[in-house]
């Protein structure tokens, strides 16, 4: 078990630089009641300095951090074109809810009643990683809202055989203990995992860090995110989105694999159970 990280957090300052970074990109940080339970956390634009005829774009980050660690590098581009939103999902940076929900239905739901309240009707969704499945559930369940929708990285489709190989090569027996790191060893086997180049070295204190300051304040509301999220995908099949035409595989079928983990999975096999 790591020790606890007793000195300054590198990972706090970290995530303090980023959220400067946004709000330079000119985007603030509400906190929206989504229900009576449940806060949503959102970095957006100000409506008072934004062209209200952009498109409204969704960005919902994956499994290892809240919104502020994930998008800074794409906000410049985006803006050009759309009015963003990026919330924290529940139980990830400064989103919270007293609720005993964990499923990522319950994640949609809260998203999509945070944008209600915000007065966005309508918008566009992309989604990475975990936040492929809330993305996924958005479209199925709010189909009059979402527009369109981008799913990156994301194993929506995994048959039970994918998710053994997946843990093989993560040396675990369960997915919690994958992407909630307890040890310096899963932190280093999920960044293997995670990353094409990984990075060469991190010192012990580092990881402590890691360990405490981004799985520890709700290390068993994360693992029980996961575990409804996979107990889900054994018990229902997946439901079917509005679909427009499909050109070949090989046209309009792209596997966009930045998280590194699935790598070596029969793609083509993947390609038939999504039925594009």
């Amino acid at each position: 078990m790591a020790l606890p990280c007793t000195s300054m957090s590198l990972v706090r300052c970290r995530e303090h630089l980023l959220s400067l970074q946004l709000r330079c990109r000119g985007l603030r940080q509400r906190i929206v009641q989504a229900d009576p339970e449940t806060t949503i956390a959102c970095w957006c634009t100000p409506s008072d300095l934004e062209d209200p005829q952009k498109p409204a774009l969704l960005l919902i980050h994956g499994f290892g951090g809240s919104s502020t660690w994930q998008w800074g590098k794409q906000i410049k581009s985006l803006r050009k074109h759309f009015r963003l939103f990026l919330p924290d999902l529940v139980f990830f940076g400064k989103s919270f809810t007293v609720s005993q929900h964990r499923s990522e239905i319950f994640q949609a739901e809260m998203i999509a009643s945070a944008m209600e309240a915000m007065g966005i009707k309508s918008y566009n969704v992309l989604g990475i990683s975990y936040g492929g499945f809330v993305a996924f559930r958005l479209a199925h369940i709010f189909q009059e809202r979402v527009e369109k929708v981008v799913i990156v990285s994301s194993g929506i489709c995994m048959s039970p055989r994918d998710m053994e190989e997946l843990l093989a090569r993560g040396n675990v027996k369960k997915v919690p203990e994958l992407f909630v790191p307890e040890t310096h060893a899963a932190v280093k086997d999920l960044l293997r995992l995670s990353f094409v180049k990984p990075p060469p070295l991190l010192c012990s204190f580092i990881i402590d860090d890691v360990i405490q300051n981004m799985y520890g304040t709700h290390r068993k509301e994360l693992k029980e995110l996961l575990e409804a999220l996979q107990k889900r995908e054994d018990e229902e099949a997946l439901p079917t989105l509005p679909q427009v035409s499909y050109k070949t595989i090989s046209e309009s079928l792209v596997w966009l694999n930045a998280a590194g983990y699935l790598q070596g999975l029969n793609l083509l096999s993947l390609h038939e159970r999504l039925k594009l």
